[in-house]
């Protein structure tokens, strides 16, 4: 009998590659689709739980009439009378770095505005675009959600004196004017400034930048005083004027004599240009930039004593800076003026501005980036500047 034998063919090596090459292939692909499926699910857990944080805030703050200061993620949230509102707050699922998302926590904080309103903020990310959220950062408050970076601040923190001409004012009619006796601060400082002699009151303009109010000074001898106010500036001072000089010199606000004194600031036109007046027990430390007279703009000055600098900003630009040797307290004993400065005697006005004022605001400290944008913003879109 003969047995047939058959001749098994092997794979060859290239074939044998090309084989391995496939399933490599095919691993690899189920393993980036099995990625990014559950890169897609942990975004979904993302915006759910956010969702849910959110919805838990507001029935605290109903409850509660503020938001918690702060919340731990993991954690509980129990109010003081031990009501519980959220037992282990979600956490950002892990691994958290999908797309271009870091290896972060979600955080929370708390904002006020100007006006004292308060809100609450999560940033968090996700890795890739999920129904109506963006990839990237995004910022959770109680208005929604919004695409990027969370950009709050608390505007009233530090704030000693605001005034504004929209605001509160004290006047009285007169043949066809109406003139400003006191102009109330609403910063909660109580730092009002006023104007007792009737020959030298500023005017109520109806309609100035944008159609907004303002305080209209004549540039002979009108002028407003808060007295010795606004002192102790130990850790730096931001100063804010909305306004115009029709004239190459005129003052804004000024807490400053012509002569030498330690702690003298003060910001107005001098030869058409904005100056920034700083003086220390070493001299004087000024920022000056040229500026064109007769428009209305918003000005902002810094002193900063971290970095022994003064800034000078027109419209939110920087336009000026001088180093400060040493750092002065920013005490004057001379009067805070409204539309005028002093020469060598506290009641020695002059500098009396032709312009007009809309709004002031003063801090005893240095804002942050956003904080200075969130003033900007503010001022920019009610001024139409």
């Amino acid at each position: 009998m003969k047995i047939l034998k058959q001749n098994k063919k092997a794979f060859t090596l290239v074939e044998l590659l090309v084989t391995l090459f496939i399933i490599g292939a095919i691993t690899s692909l189920s393993v980036i689709v099995f990625d990014v499926s559950w890169s897609k699910s942990r975004d979904n857990k993302r915006i759910s739980d956010i969702i849910r944080i959110q919805n838990i805030l507001e029935s605290y703050h109903r409850n509660e009439g503020r938001y918690p200061d702060s919340i731990t993620f993991g954690g509980d949230l129990i109010s003081s009378s031990s009501i519980v509102y959220m037992l282990n707050i979600p956490i950002n699922p892990s691994p958290r770095d999908d797309g271009d998302c870091l290896d972060e926590e979600y955080q929370y904080g708390t904002s006020t505005d100007l006006y004292g309103n308060e809100n609450f903020y999560i940033e968090f990310c996700v890795g890739a675009n999920t129904d109506q959220i963006i990839k990237g950062q995004n910022c959770a408050t109680n208005q929604g959600i919004t695409s990027g970076a969370c950009n709050f601040g608390n505007l009233k923190s530090g704030l000693r004196l605001w005034l504004k001409a929209d605001g509160s004012l004290t006047s009285h009619f007169l043949n066809g004017n109406d003139y400003v006796e006191e102009w109330n601060d609403e910063s909660g400082s109580e730092n009002d400034i006023i104007q007792t002699d009737s020959d030298k009151k500023p005017t109520i303009a109806t309609s100035t930048s944008n159609g907004q109010p303002g305080v209209r000074f004549d540039g002979t001898n009108d002028y407003l005083s808060g007295g010795d106010i606004l002192n102790s500036f130990n850790s730096g001072r931001t100063i804010y004027v909305v306004g115009k000089s029709n004239a190459a010199d005129g003052a804004f606000v000024t807490k400053a004599m012509d002569a030498s004194e330690p702690g003298n600031y003060g910001l107005f036109y001098d030869n058409s240009n904005i100056l920034y007046l700083y003086q220390n027990i070493d001299g004087n430390y000024n920022v000056t930039a040229t500026s064109t007279a007769g428009v209305y703009q918003i000005v902002t000055t810094e002193s900063n004593e971290d970095l022994q600098q003064n800034n000078l900003y027109l419209n939110n630009i920087l336009v000026g800076t001088t180093d400060i040797t040493s750092w002065q307290g920013l005490a004057s004993s001379m009067h805070f003026l409204v539309g005028a400065t002093n020469n060598s005697l506290n009641n020695g006005e002059t500098l009396f501005l032709d312009g007009d004022i809309n709004e002031i605001l003063i801090y005893d400290r240095i804002l942050n980036d956003i904080e200075k944008n969130e003033i900007y913003n503010y001022l920019q879109s009610k001024y139409g500047l």
